[in-house]
């Protein structure tokens, strides 16, 4: 059986670099191997290999396949990151719903605090915040980082004191209204005082500083594949 799923790995990563992106068949062939390869961690992750040796191949596919991959074609960086997102609402919600017994369907909205405080704060869209110079530079990302999270914390204690004593289908309306309001809040706050941009949304949002070891080491990797790329310091940015 470990053979199997072994076998099972090595193929999934032979048919993504086997394809040719020049051929008519290549959509057709990408939709049909890359989920092959997301569904490689799991079938690893579910068969009877030693716990150690799971570990080691999740990690070499995370760390290591998945970026040269990506060197190949950066859309393939860009699904992981989505379904790394999305995999983290998961966890939250099931951390909310399956550890707490609670049926949180605003949860989401913390999201959106912690994103649109670092968006305010680097877009040059024509809000108070551009306007009065008040932008951050790129290696703030950090800082903003915590304090996203310390937000984020703030508006779920102001939510939750009042709200927790409610259960079943009432928390889950109370919940689901408050997401709606951080919704409805982002997309009409750009009346008196321009903060959100309204519904055109918030555009050139700021990026996290790129340490340049890391535009070298993604030249380096693709040259140690024989990978040629037009632009390192994007891939390695999304690396």
């Amino acid at each position: 059986m470990g053979a199997i799923v072994v076998g099972y790995v090595a193929l999934s990563i032979v048919i993504l670099f086997s394809l040719d992106r020049n051929s008519l068949w290549y959509p057709a062939a990408n939709i049909c191997a890359f989920p092959l390869f997301v569904l490689s961690p799991i079938i690893v992750l579910l068969s009877p290999l030693p716990g150690r040796l799971k570990l080691t191949i999740i990690l070499a596919l995370i760390v290591v396949v998945t970026p040269i991959i990506g060197l190949t074609n950066t859309t393939y960086l860009e699904l992981a990151i989505q379904i790394s997102i999305f995999a983290g609402l998961a966890l939250g919600l099931n951390i909310v719903v399956g550890f707490a017994g609670l049926l949180d369907l605003g949860y989401v909205a913390f999201f959106a605090v912690g994103a649109y405080l670092w968006a305010m704060f680097t877009s040059p869209a024509p809000t108070i915040f551009q306007i009065n110079g008040w932008l951050v530079p790129d290696w703030a990302f950090f800082i903003f980082l915590i304090i996203g999270v310390i937000l984020a914390g703030i508006v779920g204690i102001m939510l939750g004191l009042p709200v927790l004593r409610l259960r079943g289908d009432y928390l889950a309306i109370v919940t689901l209204g408050f997401g709606e309001m951080i919704r409805i809040l982002a997309r009409n706050a750009d009346q008196p005082v321009n903060l959100s941009n309204g519904a055109q949304g918030l555009h050139g949002i700021g990026r996290p500083p790129l340490p340049g070891f890391a535009v070298d080491f993604t030249s380096g990797l693709s040259g140690l594949f024989g990978i040629s790329v037009s632009n390192p310091e994007t891939v390695a940015r999304q690396l």
